[in-house]
């Protein structure tokens, strides 16, 4: 009776060892506790031997079949590993070959790049730091090159934008004076590059307003000129503010209640003026400004272009 009980036992511990799953990571542990229970049973009672041989042999046979479900997984985790390294390399490869891309490619391999790198399965455990390191690399290369252009394109658009408020500023000047000739004519505007829609259809129409102004001898444009210094000077004043420039120290008590005013009126409305907008009041505002206003207004254009 005690012989059928101790069959069972065994019986028991074959079928745990067949239960287990190789790819589990306590698959190891599980099988060697395995045995030392058959052992431990071998010794307090050993069956017939014809029948302890056969027991051990499914038993052995058992765990031999996990132990080379275990290898072969490895083999197979390692297989796809070494793939999945490959196509991380692969997408290395094609981000530092792309630095003569344009930029809205750029944008979209690198947007690709990174929706390929997140699935990609793991690489080889003692090359994940360096292709990390390299992918890392190509991506922030590509990334400066795309911010480098970014800079050049706003410095492009910034220099463009003082032309044309100069070009602009000429017009009006003529105007005030009265003179017979235009010193700026539409196809000098027109050879500068193109600003974007909002800043580019503002100064249009105020060199247009200019232009036919100074063409009709226009009276009432001079004196609209005149009236428009006080609020010139308020929007730059302004301009400055939201830009975080100085302003000229003697206008430092009208800086500090302007300051208020717009601290005021973005705590009542909640809506902050962005420099943009700022910038774009006044660059359409036709005045006549003195030098030292047309210094300040070229000099807050250029730091614009420092910040970019």
């Amino acid at each position: 009776m005690q012989q059928h009980a101790e069959v069972a036992r065994r019986e028991v511990l074959i079928a745990e060892a067949l239960a287990l799953n190789p790819i589990d990571r306590s698959a190891l542990d599980s099988v060697r506790a395995l045995q030392e229970r058959w052992q431990q049973l071998a010794k307090a009672l050993p069956l017939e031997r014809k029948i302890e041989q056969a027991l051990w042999q499914r038993f052995r046979s058992a765990c031999d079949a996990l132990f080379a479900k275990r290898k072969e997984a490895a083999a197979g985790a390692d297989a796809d590993r070494r793939r999945h390294l490959a196509e991380k390399e692969g997408l290395c490869g094609k981000l530092e070959s792309s630095m003569a891309e344009s930029g809205p490619m750029i944008v979209k391999i690198l947007r690709d790049a990174k929706d390929a790198w997140s699935k990609a399965g793991p690489v080889p455990r003692t090359v994940e730091t360096q292709i990390e390191a390299r992918f890392q690399s190509a991506v922030g290369a590509l990334q400066k090159q795309l911010d480098a252009a970014k800079r050049g394109a706003a410095d492009t658009e910034l220099n463009a934008l003082l032309a044309k408020v100069r070009l602009c500023q000429l017009l009006e000047q003529a105007a005030a004076d009265a003179q017979e000739t235009a010193p700026a004519t539409l196809e000098q505007w027109q050879a500068l590059p193109a600003l974007s829609t909002k800043f580019e259809h503002a100064l249009r129409m105020r060199f247009e307003k200019a232009l036919d102004a100074l063409q009709a001898a226009d009276g009432r444009y001079q004196v609209t000129l005149e009236q428009n210094r006080g609020p010139l000077l308020q929007s730059l004043l302004r301009f400055e503010i939201l830009a975080g420039v100085e302003s000229p120290t003697e206008l430092s008590r009208e800086r500090l209640q302007m300051q208020v005013e717009v601290l005021r009126s973005t705590l009542k409305t909640g809506a902050v003026t962005s420099k943009e907008d700022a910038l774009l009041d006044l660059c359409k505002l036709a005045a006549l400004p003195d030098k030292t206003t047309v210094v300040r207004i070229e000099q807050l254009i250029g730091k614009l272009k420092s910040a970019g």
